[in-house]
């Protein structure tokens, strides 16, 4: 089963034994098989959890893809292999969740080739749909302790590959909130709505749902929200 509706936000509860959303207290029998690295949980999602990057030429659980009926979808790993040389990672030496260090895992820049690489060779009369996932977003209004932890540095790297190859939609997640954002063109400093909208845009349609399994009632919505966010709410 390909679950690419919950991928965002990490829902491996490796490392728990109390939480409400283990399979010991809901006696679930299967785990998502699809899964996006978030920031946390990489020992138990390394080991338990065996995603296609060795059919796609990805690296590990980190970044890797697969075709599924008429898409094309694609999952990278913002965290520490996220950004070309120059940047820095969000768990990087000296990014943004200073103290966690974590990689790299592969070569400088090895996860950006890659993906433009894959982005290139998409063959878009088999599979006219481009999805992408990945974890930390870069557009986000609602005001909550992890919407500080934005990743600019990942959109600088990766947003004008989805706009050259005409990605169709990515979804993120880490805010515990959902949030529709208008499709956004421009360079990695200056953006605008993509004047299209939804009708055959230029640029890709993004969503934020890291609301999955957690607690509401702590994200703060204050209008107005910024230019980009078409809807938006605490669950």
């Amino acid at each position: 089963m390909h679950d690419f509706t919950s991928f965002s936000v990490q829902g491996l509860t490796s490392h728990t034994t109390t939480s409400s959303t283990t399979d010991a207290i809901h006696n679930i029998t299967y785990t998502t098989s699809i899964c996006v690295p978030g920031q946390l949980e990489f020992t138990g999602y390394i080991n338990r959890f065996r995603m296609p990057s060795e059919e796609s030429g990805g690296v590990g659980n980190f970044w890797y893809c697969f075709d599924h009926g008429l898409a094309h979808f694609i999952v990278f790993n913002t965290e520490t292999d996220s950004v070309p040389v120059g940047l820095v990672s969000p768990d990087g030496v000296g990014g943004i969740d200073a103290g966690a260090n974590n990689g790299p895992f592969g070569y400088p820049n090895e996860q950006y080739d890659w993906f433009e690489k894959d982005l290139a060779s998409v063959d878009r009369d088999k599979t006219p749909w481009i999805v992408v996932g990945l974890h930390r977003p870069w557009y986000i209004g609602i005001q909550n302790d992890s919407s500080a932890d934005v990743c600019l540095r990942c959109q600088q790297a990766f947003e004008p590959l989805m706009i050259k190859y005409g990605v169709d939609l990515y979804m993120q997640g880490h805010v515990h909130a959902y949030e529709r954002n208008a499709p956004m063109l421009g360079s990695p400093t200056v953006h605008s709505l993509d004047p299209n909208g939804l009708n055959n845009p230029s640029a890709p349609w993004n969503i934020v749902n890291g609301a999955a399994g957690h607690y509401d009632g702590l994200d703060t919505l204050e209008p107005p929200l910024p230019y980009w966010s078409v809807n938006a709410f605490d669950t």
